[in-house]
């Protein structure tokens, strides 16, 4: 930063070799060729409290693997990404500062292809015809926010729009959303307790336009509350309602394609899901000490699943669902105990559902698990080296096994597994001119054969050493 000016910026180049397996099996095609990002930050404070700024990014990924099962090897299907964004920021004030406000927009562009050249065609259906999606967006946001004494009010429009077009039907969708919303905040009870409240009225259209089909309009007033209360300098309780809902998608609504052999249908006569959720917790902080929990309930309704009927796939709204339970998480910084200069904070959070349930069908929802638990330990010396080993457990969860190629696909359990991954980074130079810090990664510590989605096995242990400069 110079004076009323700041600039930062990034790129990164990177390219893999297809994995082993912690079985010791070569999964491949699961590398890339290349992949580039960048990212440029600028800022100009042209009046004080008057600033403009202006973000730029952007990804270009070419040659990444798509392998499918490791028990039907793809060995030449693959897909190219690219992505980029530029989004533009003007931020004020009001010399006293009773008066704050935002006007954002944002536009940018998604262009992806899938190829499956028919050289290597273990499943049967590569045809050797690239698929291809390409979106255009684009968005706007006005705010304003005035503090009046104890009281703090938000008011604004949003706008959001989607163009997305593809080589399979529906070849041409376009999505809109239009908002405004009102958010309140006060503080009761000599600063104790502070209520929170707000508004949030959404319109929404999805249109086919090619080949020419629907047009799905809907709207929906949201509303959100929450209440928090300092107990005393340790202890804070905390409570929340919040409402939402979700449009179908287009595909949801008009799709017309195969993947793998199986007809995907859409369904018109589609509504939107909603959902109203709870939340109730506390949080307990006491010197080098964090810790939190919260019980949460969400009750989903209209919900939009995909679904079997006549041999093909297709979605319908299945009635209702619940899911809830509890989150927590705790931290304890053993270096403030003993006066170190150094932090070494042992940690671990959790996700618990007790209730995950699909009313309609009277069964648990697939493909969520139970449990999700993190734990480790972070030490930091506050002088340019950071380490951390974190352990995480994912509890099982029954899903679809597609690998089977049965019809229907029968349901099977999956997950229940730990993993462990070594970091660390050490600045090993520094000046008036940056600085140069070298990064490494140890993953799968303990060489675990595991695997997020049945039938795709994970790398085994890995180790990855990178160096970093900075101005």
């Amino acid at each position: 930063k110079v004076e009323q000016v700041s600039f930062s910026g990034s790129f990164g180049k990177s390219a893999r070799d297809d994995y082993e397996t912690a079985a010791g099996t070569k999964y491949y095609n699961t590398g890339y060729s290349e992949k580039r990002n960048y990212s440029v930050n600028f800022g100009l404070e042209f009046l004080p409290g008057q600033r403009f700024g202006a973000v730029l990014t952007g990804f270009d990924g070419k040659g990444i693997g798509n392998p499918g099962y490791l028990s039907a090897n793809d060995l030449d299907d693959y897909a190219d990404k690219k992505n980029n964004s530029l989004d533009l920021v003007y931020d004020g004030r009001s010399e006293d500062e009773r008066f704050t406000w935002k006007i954002r927009y944002f536009t940018g562009e998604d262009n992806d292809l899938w190829a499956d050249p028919v050289g290597s065609n273990p499943d049967g259906w590569d045809d050797g015809v690239p698929s291809t999606t390409g979106t255009d967006q684009q968005g706007a946001q006005a705010q304003i926010t005035a503090r009046l004494g104890d009281w703090r009010l938000t008011t604004g429009l949003d706008w959001v729009k989607y163009e997305v077009e593809a080589n399979w039907t529906p070849e041409e969708t376009v999505y809109e959303n239009p908002a405004w919303f009102l958010i309140g905040k006060t503080s009761l009870l000599d600063q104790r307790m502070t209520v929170t409240g707000g508004l949030r009225y959404d319109t929404y259209d999805v249109e086919v336009i090619r080949p020419a089909g629907r047009k799905e309009s809907d709207s929906n007033l949201g509303l959100q509350l929450g209440a928090t209360y300092l107990v005393n300098n340790t202890l804070k309780l905390r409570v929340n309602y919040g409402e939402a809902f979700v449009m179908p998608g287009a595909d949801q609504l008009a799709a017309n394609y195969v993947i793998w052999g199986t007809t995907y249908v859409g369904n018109p006569n589609l509504i939107p899901e909603e959902s109203k959720t709870y939340e109730g917790g506390l949080d307990f902080n006491s010197g080098a000490l964090q810790s939190a929990i919260t019980y949460f309930r969400s009750d989903l309704t209209n919900k939009i699943e995909a679904v079997t009927v006549g041999g093909n796939r297709t979605w319908q709204n299945l009635g209702s669902a619940t899911i809830a339970g509890f989150e927590g998480d705790i931290s304890y910084d053993v270096g403030s105990l003993f006066d170190w200069d150094y932090e070494v904070k042992p940690y671990a959070g959790f996700v618990y559902l007790s209730e995950f349930r699909d009313e309609a069908n009277n069964q648990d929802l697939l493909e969520t698990a139970d449990l999700v638990v993190s734990y480790g330990i972070r030490i930091s010396d506050f002088n340019g080296f950071n380490a951390a080993l974190n352990c995480s457990y994912q509890g099982k969860q029954r899903v679809e096994d597609w690998e089977t190629g049965g019809w229907p696909p029968p349901q099977v359990d999956v997950g229940g597994f730990h993993v462990v991954d070594l970091t660390f980074s050490k600045r090993i130079f520094a000046s008036e001119y940056g600085g140069v810090t070298i990064n490494g990664e140890a993953r799968n510590l303990f060489d675990n054969d595991y695997a997020y989605v049945k039938g795709y096995p994970m790398p085994g242990r890995s180790f990855f050493v990178g160096l970093r400069y900075e101005y």
